[in-house]
């Protein structure tokens, strides 16, 4: 009845697939792998894990050839090791590609096909364009092979939509999973090996891709498929010629014919396979129950080994060890090489022109200096003074021309998982990704390059010198080689370094020492041969650049001053103007030469050993299974009763053509209603973008862009935000955790953050339930990043449900894990429901058993509710409108997804607001709370939360010490620097640039807060969202800690520098006291700064470039670029808001002010230039303290009202 209320229609009849035909080996495409007694472990922190004990297999082309066992890292393990691509751990035993060992050298042959997390570097192309350029990569005429491919997988109906990202609406995690899927598939390799291609996908989209890779792949092109898989429906595990069956220990249960499994089991254990059969119809359900059951590991293995099954298997394995053919390499000619490189340009530029965000903010740095420079030293006179002013913009236009560029560390950052895959599955080599990242980036920076460099010419007077169009063009041609050495010097670091916060690290010091040697701030004539930045003025790049601008500009010299005076002031020779270009265009190229090695593949450190230690026993498994008397969760208080009532909503959102820039209108949700009450366990289930957790969001209230219709209500009244933070939670599908905090960390932080006011015990013991509860505490003491994925999964479920809500909304929970940890993880949840909570889970391809454990389902199809009932009421339904000969042995789940994919009626859904709805566009910017809501809870809370994040912000650190080691030792490297370039200074000038430049690096020292907290970013919204705290505490704990950090730094840099450099009174004055507290507070400032820009900018490129912008403007107004009476009127207010202008002040008053004897009118003399003189060191630096608490509390409301999370 309730199937006929929603309208069920039968849905199409499936078909299983019967063995293969036999067919001779050489007429097949593919390539036999023959793995022989593999065994494999890795050091996992200080103890060992053991993955996989003597497993051997033998596949063949034409076969589909499946591995299952126990959730975690082995089954990503064995494909890398397939596919010669595991880089570290001990290895034993052999693996063949036709007879022939496993390399580098014959790696071609086999591609990986890994999870999508490497798609989001190409967020702004469109399905089909990403799947296009990836065929290009491998053959000319691709186009046919793209639309089959397309429409094999489903993915015809999203093939014009943009990808997307955290802050890019695109398309749904299934479809991106099948993207992933398809970009392994269009390159026709010899063997194909796919990382759990049906995880997180519905049943009915599992079989199709199973039954295309199966059919298309395997079948038609011979192709040899090695495919491991997590919980497969019967359908799909139907759709497996061979089976590779492994213990909780990784020891070999089974392998052999698939459909055979359950025999041999039967044979072994046949009580378990009897109990098991009973719970479930689904052979895959059954044979993972059996291998998975405790104790039985080592029973199962010998079994197997003294079996007829075994011995076929070994008979299988040794005749593949046999089995020798000539696997061709392929052959790559000079015109497979130019389609690469097209195909690899075009997709950069077309991220590139839809990254809008990138270029706006690129474009606005530019034109904002520019006009900057231009203005200020607008129209210079033909005398002397006009002649160093123009000295002067060159420099700084110059410099800017590499702080500009800085963005080209992030680009590199942004591609590398997506190169890494692409050049270790052989879509090209590195050359060709080299070549690519050198010119692809070329065309931008040339247009924006022009457009500032032609401002500044004319502006400053370029005009009235003769020749004046070739001096132009000169001036854009050297100015164009700087920018290029600069981008490329960036691309460099990033080749070569871990992290752009290690890049950006060991960049700044590189700025200073450029910046030293132009032969700007130290003349040639003016600098002894003694020191060594004499020497290096001759192989620095900028020194080249500035004087090829310098002889090119006055090369007729400058009104009274003719081009002799000006050569000899800088003591340039009068050499070919030509001659000057050669050590620009020499370097261009030596650092592109440089990048390249790093970009190759690197020589693994996995060891391969005579035999692999086996010294652990089972209780090495991954996961840990909860005895099902446990009575810890016993414990748990009962929950508030909440019952959750959603009226019919209605929801779409306004997405943008990829192709013609149109805004239309995409419904998702067509009239769904739910009830949901105390006690419940409502499951959402329907096919890959239905719109299920589209609903979840929606009734959950994270949804922050859409418009639509409907209410939800928490017993009968409909919930505001504080209610929801701490009546309900909200478990995403993909898991933010900090990976370098350990599962118990991560666990005890949530339990400080969410409990009110938890004591020590209370902490302790909450986090032993949860983790108890869900099957984890074995693995408390292991850091996030050496967590299986479906342990990731089960600690972000502890997370957020670690304050035991009344409400819990879970994302396909189930997602990654096997089906024993499926099956636990879903008793964990009804036991929750036991206890009076009410819980609603979206769930892809549950098995019979655990669909039946459910007591309420909801199936949503292309957004409309296609049933809503019971299992019971679902099996009914099936027997009703199915054939009873084939419903009978049928898993009524994947009936119901196949109903919920069969065509409805032609409702277009909502279209426009309407004025009973709501519009969440409209109202994105109060999404994130008003002014009002800066401080949140009360000032006793919010320091309790501060400490939290204080603890957990030093417990990452710990983990992380490598960094504050480079920190340290950037610091004293330019300490050192500065303290011999102006060694034992007794020139005022030179004592002030040291100040100068000392303000400028530490400030910038802090530019790694920039990616650091991008990387934090969907942590924090995460947690912001579910009300874990206020911005409040969790910022100013970020600043506590750094400020903490930065004073030992901030030391070492002055205790080098300050007694170097001869700067008054010596190290132990209170002159000295002074200029720590100014580089002290800079090194706050810088911090702040960061946090600011990295707040109000959608991603990194965007943020470093208006870095670039806001930074180059504070320092160019602080006094020593250009005087601060000499500024010109229309710029007369920028010097009062310019921080470094009231720090740099504050430092030349200390070295100056009131100096007696002689050194008094040289002082007085650089004081009245500078327009310091009279004024109280004091005074500028109080101002200057305030500016930086001014920055701080731009950050927070910055934090506090922008978001750039769009759900």
């Amino acid at each position: 009845a309730a199937g006929q209320q929603f309208g069920v229609r039968p849905p199409p009849k499936r078909e299983r697939m019967g063995a293969p035909e036999a067919t001779p080996l050489l007429k097949k495409n593919g390539s036999v792998v023959c793995v022989e007694a593999l065994s494999y472990g890795v050091a996992a922190g200080k103890s060992w894990r053991q993955e996989l004990r003597e497993i051997s297999m033998a596949a063949s082309p034409g076969e589909v050839y499946a591995c299952m066992g126990r959730s975690g890292p082995w089954m990503s393990s064995l494909l890398e090791l397939l596919a010669v691509q595991r880089k570290s751990g001990v290895m034993s035993g052999r693996i063949l590609y036709d007879g022939v060992p496993a390399s580098a050298a014959n790696k071609h042959a086999a591609t990986l096909v890994s999870r999508e997390s490497h798609l989001s570097c190409v967020s702004a192309l469109t399905v089909r364009e990403v799947v296009s350029v990836s065929a290009e990569l491998r053959e000319a005429e691709s186009g046919a092979l793209v639309n089959e491919t397309l429409r094999l997988l489903g993915l015809s109906k999203c093939a014009d939509v943009r990808v997307g990202s955290e802050t890019v609406r695109g398309i749904s995690g299934g479809e991106k999973k099948r993207v992933a899927i398809a970009l392994g598939l269009v390159s026709r390799p010899r063997i194909v090996l796919l990382d759990e291609p049906t995880t997180g996908l519905d049943s009915t989209t599992a079989l199709e891709v199973m039954r295309h890779v199966r059919e298309a792949v395997a079948r038609e092109h011979g192709t040899t498929v090695v495919a491991t898989l997590h919980t497969p429906s019967a359908d799909v595990f139907g759709h497996c010629d061979k089976l590779l069956l492994t213990t909780t220990d990784g020891r070999m249960a089974y392998a052999g014919a698939a459909a055979e499994v359950l025999a041999h089991l039967s044979t072994v254990v046949p009580s378990l396979v009897a109990s098991h059969s009973a719970e479930s119809s689904n052979p895959a359900d059954v044979a993972l129950a059996v291998a998975s059951s405790p104790g039985s590991s080592r029973r199962l293995a010998a079994s197997f080994a003294d079996s007829k099954a075994g011995r076929d298997a070994a008979a299988a394995v040794r005749a593949a060890a046999c089995f020798v053919a000539t696997v061709p390499k392929p052959v790559v000619g000079r015109a497979d090489v130019a389609r690469k490189v097209s195909a690899l340009a075009c997709r950069s530029w077309t991220q590139f022109a839809r990254s809008r965000a990138i270029w706006q903010t690129s474009i606005f740095k530019m034109a904002w200096i520019g006009f900057l420079y231009s203005t200020t030293f607008c129209n210079q006179p033909l005398n002397a003074k006009g002649a160093a002013n123009l000295e002067s913009c060159f420099y700084f236009a110059l410099m800017f021309g590499i702080l500009g560029n800085l963005r080209g560390i992030v680009t590199l950052f942004d591609e590398r998982s997506l190169y890494e895959h692409e050049r270790a599955n052989g879509a090209y080599s590195p050359a060709v990704y080299w070549l690519v990242t050198s010119f692809a980036q070329i065309p931008w920076l040339v247009f924006i390059n022009v457009l500032f460099s032609t401002l500044i010419f004319f502006s400053i007077g370029g005009a009235k010198i003769s020749g004046t169009a070739w001096v132009w063009a000169w001036y854009l041609l050297v100015t164009q080689l700087t920018n290029l050495v600069g981008f490329a010097w960036a691309q460099m670091l990033a080749a070569w370094t871990s992290s752009p916060q290690v890049a950006m690290s060991i960049w700044q010091p590189g700025v200073y020492v450029w910046s030293q040697t132009s032969g700007y701030p130290i003349k040639l004539p003016d600098i002894s041969r003694c020191n060594p930045a004499y020497w290096l003025m001759f192989v620095s790049f900028t020194r080249w650049a500035y004087e090829a601008i310098v002889v090119g500009f006055f090369h007729s010299g400058w009104g009274s001053l003719s081009r002799k005076d000006i050569l000899e002031e800088f003591g340039y020779p009068t050499t070919s103007l030509w001659l000057l270009l050669a050590p620009l265009v020499v370097f261009v190229l030596f650092v592109r030469f440089v990048t390249y090695p790093p970009l190759r593949e690197k020589r693994g450190q996995l060891v391969v050993a005579v035999q692999a230690s086996d010294a652990d026993t089972e209780k090495d498994a991954i996961a840990v299974a909860i005895p099902a008397d446990r009575e810890e969760s016993k414990r748990l208080d009962a929950f508030e009763r909440v019952r959750v009532d959603v009226d019919p909503l209605w929801y779409s959102v306004r997405v943008v053509d990829a192709r013609s820039g149109d805004v239309k209108v995409k419904p998702l949700l067509r009239g769904v209603a739910a009830t949901a009450a105390s006690g419940d366990l409502l499951a959402i289930m329907g096919p890959s973008g239905a719109g299920k957790s589209t609903f979840l969001d929606v009734v959950s209230g994270r949804k922050t862009t859409g418009f639509g219709r409907g209410s939800v209500k928490y017993n009968g009244e409909s919930p505001t935000q504080r209610q929801r933070h701490k009546q309900q939670c909200y478990v995403m599908q993909h898991d933010v955790l900090i990976p370098n905090l350990t599962v118990a960390e991560t666990v005890r932080i949530a339990s400080m953050l969410r409990l009110e006011n938890p004591t020590s015990k209370d902490v302790s013991e909450r986090a032993a339930v949860v983790l108890d509860l869900l099957g984890i505490y074995a693995s408390a003491s292991t850091l996030v990043r050496g967590l299986a994925t479906g342990e990731r999964r089960l600690c972000a479920a502890a997370v957020e449900m670690v304050h035991l809500p009344a409400v819990m909304f879970l994302d396909e929970p189930t997602s990654g894990l096997d089906s024993k940890m499926s099956l636990d993880f879903v008793r964990a949840m009804l036991r929750l429901a036991g206890q009076r909570a009410t819980l609603l889970c979206t769930i892809h391809q549950p098995s019979e058993q655990i669909f039946r454990l459910f007591p309420k389902i909801l199936v949503i199809g292309d957004g409309r509710a296609t049933f809503s009932g019971t299992p019971d009421e679902a099996a009914a339904t099936m027997r009703a409108v199915d054939d009873p000969a084939s419903s009978a042995s049928r898993n009524p789940a994947e009936w119901l997804l196949d109903v919920a994919k069969t065509p409805e009626d032609d409702d277009d859904g909502l279209l426009e607001p309407v004025p009973d709805g709501f519009d969440l566009d409209a109202t994105l910017g109060a999404a994130r709370g008003g002014w009002e809501s800066l401080l949140g809870d009360g000032p006793a809370r919010q320091f309790y939360h501060f400490r939290v994040h204080l603890l957990r912000n030093i417990l990452v650190l710990s983990h992380s010490r490598q960094a504050l080691l480079i920190a340290l030792i950037r610091n004293i490297c330019v300490a050192l620097w500065y303290g011999v370039v102006y060694f034992d200074q007794t020139n005022m000038h030179s004592l002030a640039s040291v100040n100068y430049f000392s303000q400028q690096f530490i400030t910038m020292s802090n530019l790694q807060a920039i990616p650091t907290l991008f990387a934090e970013r969907a942590l924090f919204y995460r947690e912001v969202s579910a009300g874990f705290y206020q911005v409040l505490p969790y910022l100013a704990a970020r600043c506590t800690l750094n400020a903490v950090v930065q004073l030992p730094l901030v030391l070492a840099y002055c205790v080098i520098t300050y007694p170097m450099v001869n700067m008054r009174g010596g190290l132990f004055s209170s002159h000295f006291v002074f200029f720590y507290c100014v580089m002290f507070g800079l090194s706050l400032a810088g911090y702040s700064f960061s946090n600011l820009i990295a707040a109000i900018t959608p991603n990194q490129q965007s943020a470093l470039n208006l870095y670039s912008a806001l930074f180059q403007f504070s320092m160019f107004f602080c006094g020593y670029a250009i005087p601060i009476d000499q500024v010109p009127s229309y710029w007369s207010w920028a010097p009062q808001f310019s921080f470094a202008r009231w720090s740099f002040e504050s430092l030349i008053l200390n070295e100056f002010g009131g100096l007696q004897g002689d050194d008094d009118e040289d002082a007085t003399y650089w004081l009245k230039y500078w327009h310091f003189y009279g004024h109280n060191k004091y005074y500028t630096f109080g101002v200057f303290v305030c500016q930086v608490a001014v920055f701080h509390a731009l950050a927070l409301a910055a934090m506090r009202l922008v978001s750039f999370q769009r759900t």
